[in-house]
């Protein structure tokens, strides 16, 4: 699936002390943005529009108040409020359920399980929209009171929302300033995807969480072509090293491998290869003298640390030698960076606990 322009990225949330700092602008901002997506009918059904600023805030108060620091957490915070947001062509939201008694509440959320499939928008043309909903939020004898909403409009904006429930009957026009709204967050798929700052490309020289893993297809040790396509559909490690017989090198790939049994269970079902610029017949013999027990690759001819973006120029002071930089890559089941690291020299290893964190925060829920 594309990566949306309407999704938040990682280098998007902010540092606990800087947010502090700013919250409280940041927070006016995104209420005058929400009061224009807030649309109300039936008295009780609050609809809550999202765009990528409401779910970024959303984010920012999630971690701040969970004061959450591992990387791998934030992580799983980005993709877990990202999924609000629709794809292209829909308008997602977050419906509220508002009634006060508890008594009264329990027992129409018990009569109102079909109320999610008797919603929609109205568009310019007259056609009702149903909108998709997470299945989970719906249980087998009652509703829950906050539903996840995607209304699939295509390019027509909204002329009204409502509801033809049998016990919920009623529409709400939006206004000129709710329709520039929606019309606005539909457009989020046209535009190109933000840049990331200074300091967050130069991390990983261009590459960074969101970003499709340049596809590649290289040489294994026994000379058989191994493409990046063979791993779709569960993370994938990728380890680029400078150079075989190397100290650093060795230990590193030695940590993959004793860590391997525990990437690759069946909760994580994690993959790793390892890839470095030296020769199938040098990278065999580093293999099998260490017993690495995962693919190791040949990109003999450097395009594939070009694309990603750790190609190491000079290398060791060799006019015209490059080498991989040493660097990590954590690429989720659907093909995008979900984790992104380069070495600031050859002799710094990765954090491999969080290596781990970030596959394990990828792993499916149960």
């Amino acid at each position: 699936m594309p990566i949306s322009p309407a999704a938040v990225q990682r280098h998007e949330i902010l540092d606990h002390e800087t947010y502090s700092r700013e919250r409280p602008e940041l927070r006016a901002r995104v209420l005058e943005i929400k009061r224009a997506r807030r649309v109300t009918t039936a008295e009780c059904l609050t609809f809550l529009f999202e765009n990528r600023a409401t779910v970024r805030y959303q984010i920012h108060e999630m971690v701040r108040t969970e004061q959450i620091e591992k990387e791998a957490d934030i992580l799983h915070e980005i993709k877990t409020y990202n999924e609000l947001l629709g794809d292209r062509g829909e308008l997602g939201c977050t419906l509220l359920i508002g009634i006060d008694d508890p008594a009264e509440r329990d027992r129409k959320l018990t009569r109102w399980l079909d109320l999610p499939g008797r919603l929609y928008a109205r568009t310019p043309d007259g056609r009702k929209v149903r909108p998709r909903w997470d299945a989970m939020q719906v249980g087998e004898t009652r509703l829950s009171s906050v539903q996840f909403l995607k209304f699939p409009v295509g390019d027509e904006t909204p002329v009204a929302i409502g509801c033809d429930h049998p016990d919920l009957t009623d529409e709400t026009v939006l206004s000129p300033a709710q329709r520039a709204a929606l019309t606005e967050d539909l457009g989020e798929w046209a535009r190109p995807l933000p840049p990331p700052p200074a300091e967050a490309a130069a991390a990983a020289d261009g590459l960074e969480v969101g970003a499709r893993a340049p596809g590649f297809t290289l040489l294994d040790t026994t000379r058989e072509r191994r493409a990046l396509a063979e791993f779709r559909g569960r993370p994938l490690v990728i380890a680029f090293f400078p150079a075989a017989f190397t100290g650093v090198c060795e230990k590193e790939l030695c940590t993959f491998r004793d860590s391997l049994a525990q990437l690759g269970d069946n909760k994580l079902d994690a993959a790793v290869v390892a890839v470095s610029v030296d020769a199938p017949f040098t990278n065999a013999a580093f293999a099998e003298r260490n017993k690495l027990g995962f693919p190791v690759l040949s990109d003999y001819r450097r395009e594939v640390v070009r694309a990603y973006g750790v190609a190491h120029e000079d290398f060791a002071g060799m006019p015209g030698y490059t080498a991989a930089k040493r660097s990590v890559f954590v690429v989720d089941a659907e093909g995008a960076i979900a984790y992104a690291w380069v070495a600031p020299n050859p002799g710094v290893e990765p954090d491999y606990e969080l290596v781990r964190e970030v596959v394990a925060a990828l792993a499916p829920a149960g």
